[in-house]
């Protein structure tokens, strides 16, 4: 995959915090944060889908490992308005990723925004005072779309200035959209879902359980999902149904 062109310029027990909602839930190893009025979207995977969100977290600690000691990855989900920041950066961090800079920039403009030295950033001078205070010197922000009106940014931030490599940005670039395939495919799913389960949350939980149920060796996340979008067709677009149908049925054949 080829990464698009750069504009110049630690474990995956973290958290997920929306910048758009007053619940606080436990989901297994991380938590939705709120900080303003509003409900979580009852169609929004990525607040809603516990295995997506697991999901999710792998990909943005996997991406941190890779690229190396003093970084730290997270994911930045926007959808209708709302901003959900799911990754292993640290609380303190919020600030980095939410204020006016690569992130935000990344959101907009779908082009990768790299930092290699934050001293010397002067185009976001709140966000780089708040870079600097959290002790961030370089960042890399790379955007995937999941749809029309759900964008997501991988956000790596780095602890030493550093000139990220186009391997990096390709590594990058590679994860978001792995992640914006799997958040494309879950939101389209929920979607199928007749209004009261959605509102119930209880199509997230079908989808979620149903997920679960087809994994096994050979079958990742995103097979599982491709796997159910494909049940559901078959039982003439109804989402229970084909959940039911996926936890009581036989394994799925990984693809070759």
């Amino acid at each position: 995959m080829t990464a698009r062109r750069p504009e110049a310029t630690h474990d995956p027990s973290c958290t997920v915090r929306s910048h758009d909602t007053s619940t606080v839930r436990s989901h297994d190893t991380g938590t939705v944060r709120s900080h303003e009025a509003g409900t979580v979207r009852s169609h929004d995977a990525v607040s809603t889908v516990p295995l997506l969100q697991r999901y999710v977290l792998v990909a943005a600690a996997r991406l941190a490992r890779r690229l190396g000691p003093g970084v730290t990855a997270s994911v930045v989900h926007r959808a209708g308005g709302r901003q959900t920041v799911v990754g292993a950066a640290p609380p303190a961090l919020a600030p980095v990723l939410a204020l006016p800079g690569p992130v935000g920039h990344a959101l907009v403009s779908g082009s990768v925004v790299v930092v290699p030295d934050v001293a010397s950033e002067d185009r976001w001078t709140a966000w780089r005072a708040a870079a600097q205070g959290q002790h961030v010197a370089a960042a890399l922000a790379a955007p995937g779309r999941a749809s029309s009106r759900s964008v997501l940014v991988v956000a790596a931030l780095s602890t030493r200035p550093r000139r990220w490599t186009a391997i990096e940005i390709m590594a990058a670039d590679s994860a978001v959209q792995e992640v914006a395939r799997a958040v494309q495919l879950c939101d389209g799913l929920l979607t199928l879902a007749p209004a009261e389960l959605r509102r119930s949350g209880e199509a997230a939980r079908l989808v979620d359980a149903a997920v679960r149920a087809l994994l096994g060796p050979g079958v990742d996340v995103l097979q599982a999902l491709r796997e159910l979008r494909r049940s559901v067709a078959d039982h003439d677009g109804d989402l229970a149904s084909a959940c039911a149908a996926a936890r009581s049925g036989p394994p799925v054949v990984p693809i070759a």
